[in-house]
């Protein structure tokens, strides 16, 4: 069985510019549950002071994005 693809299409053109491969509910609820696990490791071994830096760091990375 070949899996399912999903299309992203040009809505100007109604050109297909790239497919990708869909993701069943298993594999979604089990990407969610291990994000879910290691969010709540991560943040019961940092401190808020850990957390702000990491704020501050990915706020000055977008801006020298822009």
């Amino acid at each position: 069985m070949s899996a399912s693809l999903y299309a992203v299409v040009d809505p100007s053109t109604g050109e297909t510019v790239k497919e990708y491969p869909t993701a069943t509910d298993q594999q979604i609820e089990a990407a969610i549950a291990a994000a879910s696990k290691a969010h709540r490791e991560w943040s019961r071994g940092s401190t808020i002071a850990d957390r702000a830096e990491l704020d501050r760091r990915q706020l000055r990375s977008r801006n020298r994005c822009k």
